[in-house]
Formats: C-alpha cells, structure tokens, sequence
C-alpha cells in the first residue's frame, strides 16, 4: 500500500520486514500497520466567494462528464478514503467564521448521494449538521447543498447507543447525476457492498479521519488558510459484538499516533478489505476507548436499512 497523494507529509510503518515483534493475525492473514498523517488547505478568500453567491451557476461546463466511464472503473481503496472529509461548518461568527468538528464520508443509495457523521459531532459544536461544508468534486472550494439531513436508529434496539449517526441528502435541485455520480463513493443499495466487520471474509480494516490532534490541521485567519489533515491507518487485531445492540468494538495495531488524542476521529467510516481485495463498508466509529484501545463502531446494519427506509417513504411523495 501507499499514500498516494501529493500532499503526504509523514508515513510511519509498523512491523513490516522486523522481527522484534511478533506478528498478528486476524482471520488467518497475519495484521501489518502502515499509516500516515496528510493535509491540504483551502482558502478562506475563495470559500467567502462562494458562499456569498451559493448555489449559483452551479453546473460547470465539465458536468457533461459522462457517468457511463466511470462506472466501469473498479472501486478504488484509497480514493474511498480520499472522499471522506473533515466536518467544516459555517459558524455564523463574523470573526470566526468555520470550524471544524469531526469526519464525514459520502455514501451513495441508487441514485441519491448522502454525507454521514456521528451525530454527536454536531450536537457536542450546537452545529446544524446542514452546514456542514463537504466539497464538491470539481472545486474544493464549492459545497453541496442538502435538502434532508434523517438520524438513522433501528426502532428494534434495546439502548440508544447506535443511534448516534446522521446522513444529510444532497439536494438534486441543486446538483446534477453527472456531478454526483463523480463523487467516490460505495453504493449501499448493492447488499456486496456492506458486510459485517465480523464477517470471515474481512481480512483486515481501513480508516481514515481527521484528529484534532494533528500537528497542521487548523483555521489560520492570519494567512486565509484552512489547513486540514488526516490521519489513516490500517492493521486490524480484533472485532467483537459489543454489549450495545448494533454495535462493535475494533482494536487496530495503531488506531491512533502515540501521544495524539482521538477527538475527532468519529464520525469516520470503517472500510473492511475482503479476502478478494474488495472494499466493503462496516459502520462509523463514534467513541474510542482509551483503556482497551479500542474503537466503538455502529454497525452497516443501522445505516442500511435506514436509508432503504428513507428511500421508501421519500419515493411516495
């Protein structure tokens, strides 16, 4: 594996070709971590730009690209990872006007396109998970408008634990399928597409999110910079059914850099690797435990079945 894009700044590996510890194995596949931390930056002058005239124009001459393409491309590891982004929101603080709250991820359902997060990343900030600010494929520094924004619960559950989770709906009112259709994401309507993170067939996990605790990863309002990293690991030791319903606990070799705090990292979606090296979606991290090391996931189980859900009743409308 590697980092691949441009902007990596360090890479850090763990035990591959040593021999001063022993190996682990998950799922009869010995676990090896490699993981770095990367940033981009984005302008506070160009983001001004466009939210003061948001939602204008908003097909680019390039929108004509045609989908069929694309759909003949096999999913791609990395440039999943590449779509999940950090929560960057409008504050409605004339000083101040973004901040930053956590991971989100797209994730597709036929024809729709949805941003997902741990709810609380929202709720924790008093942020309307509406202005969340996840750019559009074209130009970093443009925004998809949404039009719903549904937490998804699973009514059968004895605890709440697994309802920390939201998906806001990109409005096609405003976006073209050409423009969606460009965002990488797994379509969730496909049931190969989702597996338990319990399952044999995952061999090891993926995950990329964006900790506070990155030594770049800030708003400079002095140099008009938004500076954003993340940080992506793999190297999966254990998951276990955790005592909440829907729920997992995943113990990664390096779930995060020695010293650096988790916050932040919720939100982040968890991409488990088939024994075929095919990307499948197993849930969202929204806590991690600092005792065990462990990272608490609500299961693709709860996302699933709420946007087929959500998909059935907004379709008789």
């Amino acid at each position: 594996m590697h980092p691949g894009p441009a902007q990596v700044q360090g890479r850090r590996t763990g035990s591959v070709g040593t021999q001063d510890r022993s190996p682990y194995v998950f799922n009869g596949v010995r676990a090896v971590d490699i993981y770095w931390i990367e940033g981009t930056s984005l302008n506070i002058l160009q983001l001004n730009l466009f939210l003061a005239h948001r939602w204008k124009n908003i097909d680019s001459p390039a929108a004509c690209f045609n989908a069929y393409f694309l759909h003949m491309i096999p999913m791609n590891i990395e440039h999943l990872l590449q779509a999940t982004k950090p929560i960057l929101f409008e504050t409605n603080d004339e000083e101040s006007p973004y901040g930053l709250c956590g991971t989100c991820y797209p994730v597709k359902y036929k024809n729709d396109l949805f941003i997902v997060s741990a709810f609380h990343c929202y709720d924790n900030f008093e942020v309307d998970p509406k202005n969340t600010l996840y750019p559009r494929p074209e130009d970093p520094n443009s925004f998809f408008a949404f039009d719903k924004k549904v937490r998804a619960k699973a009514v059968q559950s004895k605890d709440k634990k697994h309802d920390d989770q939201i998906f806001l709906r990109v409005a096609k009112s405003h976006h073209s399928d050409s423009e969606i259709d460009k965002v990488i994401a797994l379509d969730l309507a496909d049931s190969f597409n989702s597996q338990l993170p319990t399952s044999n067939e995952i061999k090891d996990i993926r995950v990329r999110g964006y900790p506070f605790g990155c030594p770049n990863y800030k708003i400079d309002y002095d140099r008009n910079k938004i500076h954003q990293q993340a940080y992506t690991t793999n190297g999966i030791l254990s998951v276990n059914k955790a005592s909440y319903d829907f729920c997992y606990y995943i113990e990664m070799i390096t779930p995060i850099p020695v010293g650096m705090s988790p916050n932040g990292m919720s939100g982040s979606p968890i991409y488990g690797i088939t024994q075929s090296q095919k990307p499948v979606y197993c849930g969202t991290i929204i806590e991690f435990s600092t005792t065990s090391g462990e990272y608490l996931v609500i299961g693709p189980e709860v996302l699933v079945n709420a946007l087929r859900e959500f998909q059935a009743d907004t379709s008789n409308y």
